[in-house]
């Protein structure tokens, strides 16, 4: 007997019933300058070269240059390494963001900065400095590149985690021998660290060491180039990649993702209020806005089986109980929460009111005006 068609649940109505006043109720960003080259003519010569990844380690220059230039550094060299051990071309985009026009001699430096020593090993490297606040900006001007040279995939990693080794290796190489499926995305296992307020527990729905995620995390990801994920809308982030995957009526609805569990990606959550507050309101807002576009039938089946799925914890006996308890109260805490912006970002949209993004990042350079 064939699966029933999918129908629209009661979520699915409530999600048809707010997406015209999610679209209103949020600012769009004005469309980013074309990237400047920090190398005059390097540009020419990537687009030259036929690869078949695309990295990409996008920046700005609000971050600790020796923290950025070490984290691009270990990147350039498994990069590399996976580069020689699965014979694979590979190229590789840093992407420096900055704000204000007067930042950009301070963005070239940074640059400059991240670039010295650089691991060798990679067939094609480039510097784009963007003038922009959107990560995606720097990923979907990437992509652009990855059309031009052929690339298969084309990855990225934030500039806050930290890899275990080998971890690109096993990551193309499950891309590579799944190549034939219907696969399009990839990642590795996350580990948080988070900070020790209980915001910063809280910026996840997800337990703090999330093996068995159905769906990669944008810290480590790679993607098809064909799959039908791109360009990456501006106002979101790598939960449009869960959203876009999801099957809405397969038994396994993150059937075409595969998380590569020998490995581990570790991203530290800094602590302090401010930043928890704003990372809330970001993830919040992108998955909100996503669900703005997404078919209800979608939307409905990202919001139980991603967005919310496992929520209340697996087993664990009686001595887990306390655990679940406190686990509970949080998680209920940040559903209340992701329902009071839904709610406030609807009404900002009723009354015509829509309201700015929250910035990629608090208390840098990056999100203040230009001294």
């Amino acid at each position: 007997m064939p699966d029933a068609a999918p129908r629209l649940t009661l979520l699915g109505r409530w999600i048809t019933a707010f997406q015209p006043l999610w679209r209103a109720g949020m600012e769009n960003d004005p469309l980013p300058d074309p990237p400047i080259e920090h190398t005059p003519g390097s540009l020419a010569l990537f687009r030259a070269t036929s690869l078949d990844v695309l990295a990409v380690y996008p920046t700005h220059i609000g971050r600790p240059v020796e923290e950025a230039r070490k984290i691009l550094h270990v990147f350039a060299g498994q990069l590399a390494d996976a580069a020689e051990s699965l014979d694979l071309p590979i190229g590789l985009v840093l992407g420096v963001q900055f704000q204000h026009p007067a930042d950009l001699d301070q963005a070239h430096a940074f640059a400059e900065a991240l670039l010295d020593g650089l691991p060798v090993g990679l067939n094609a490297t480039v510097a784009l400095l963007i003038r922009s606040r959107i990560k995606t900006d720097t990923i979907n001007a990437a992509f652009e590149l990855a059309t031009s040279t052929g690339a298969r995939w084309q990855t990225w990693i934030d500039d806050d985690i930290t890899l275990a080794e080998g971890g690109l290796t096993a990551l193309l190489a499950a891309a590579r021998d799944h190549e034939q499926e219907e696969i399009w995305t990839f990642g590795l296992t996350r580990t948080s660290i988070r900070g020790a307020d209980m915001l910063s527990g809280m910026t996840t729905l997800r337990r703090r060491h999330n093996r068995g995620q159905p769906y990669p995390i944008g810290c480590s990801v790679l993607v098809r180039t064909d799959a039908p994920v791109w360009p990456i809308p501006r106002w979101s982030d790598d939960s449009w990649l869960a959203a876009r995957i999801i099957d809405p009526v397969a038994p396994r609805p993150f059937r075409r993702s595969l998380i590569v569990e020998t490995h581990d990606v570790k991203q530290q959550v800094p602590e302090g209020l401010g930043y928890a507050w704003s990372r809330v309101r970001r993830i919040h807002t992108n998955q909100i806005m996503i669900l703005s576009i997404l078919d209800p039938l979608q939307g409905q089946r990202y919001m139980m089986s991603g967005m919310f799925g496992g929520i209340f914890g697996r087993g664990g006996g009686v001595k887990a109980i306390p655990g679940i308890l406190v686990s509970l109260a949080m998680q209920s805490v940040a559903i209340s929460m992701w329902l009071m912006r839904a709610h406030f970002i609807a009404l900002r949209g009723a009354l015509h009111m829509p309201v700015k993004r929250p910035p990629w990042a608090v208390g840098d350079k990056y999100v203040r005006p230009a001294s």
